[in-house]
């Protein structure tokens, strides 16, 4: 179960892209009841739309190509396989598609796996809504966004890796 709050309106995320282009961003997700939040929330609100939904590994495998979203989000641990098995999987093959990471996972493991295997950003699913659509239009302006915990944790591995 997500933890998403849900406690704005799906307005009051603001547009999508500047221009006026609408962002089509799929969801790999296996709690029905997170995804079919995300989808509600990403079809209400103004510059996004929902390209697909995908509850596990396999049918993202099938059908995120044939979907071609700007950005997909990702969970990590999901039937079929991982999340970030799928990212590495389709990666070569949606070189234009942003993965944004959105899962309970907040490791050193997860996270390093994650962008290496072709993650543009990492958010933990308690990411407020209004954070995940700036999450969102900043990642389509060409940012990767992360959870602040997120950043604090890669810094800190930089750090010690000189």
């Amino acid at each position: 179960m997500m933890n998403i709050p849900a406690s704005t309106t799906p307005s009051a995320a603001g547009p999508g892209s500047p221009g006026g282009r609408t962002i089509a961003v799929s969801i790999v997700e296996d709690d029905s009841e997170a995804r079919g939040l995300l989808e509600s929330w990403l079809n209400a609100a103004p510059g996004f739309h929902c390209a697909s939904t995908h509850p596990d590994v396999p049918s993202a495998l099938a059908g995120l190509p044939e979907a071609r979203p700007d950005i997909v989000l990702m969970d990590i641990n999901l039937p079929g396989g991982t999340g970030i098995e799928c990212i590495r999987e389709l990666k070569p093959q949606m070189p234009r598609t942003q993965f944004l990471v959105i899962t309970v996972y907040g490791d050193a493991d997860s996270i390093y796996q994650a962008l290496e295997a072709g993650a543009t950003g990492y958010l933990l699913k308690r990411t407020s809504k209004e954070e995940l659509f700036a999450s969102l239009r900043l990642m389509q302006a060409g940012g990767s966004p992360m959870s602040s915990g997120i950043a604090r944790r890669v810094a800190r591995h930089s750090r010690h890796r000189r």
